[in-house]
């Protein structure tokens, strides 16, 4: 995996844990939410795998946001 690819997953893990925690979703309610693995999602905030864009669709709809916001790295 390229560098340039690492950092984005990584970014988004960030974005995506930090709009959470800001909802006050724990990670079981929140993989409850995106009918996702709290293990995937453990994965996909530490940035440690890819993901399909369905997996994004259903974290911004748990969180609801547009999926552009999962890409605004300004923390």
């Amino acid at each position: 995996m390229e560098d340039k690819q690492k950092t984005l997953l990584f970014n988004v893990g960030q974005k995506i844990r930090i709009e959470r925690t800001k909802r006050g979703l724990s990670q079981e309610r929140f993989a409850e939410l995106t009918e996702m693995s709290i293990k995937t999602l453990g994965k996909i905030e530490r940035g440690q795998t890819d993901f399909v864009i369905s997996n994004l669709i259903s974290i911004a709809n748990a969180l609801d946001v547009d999926i552009s916001e999962l890409f605004n790295f300004t923390f």
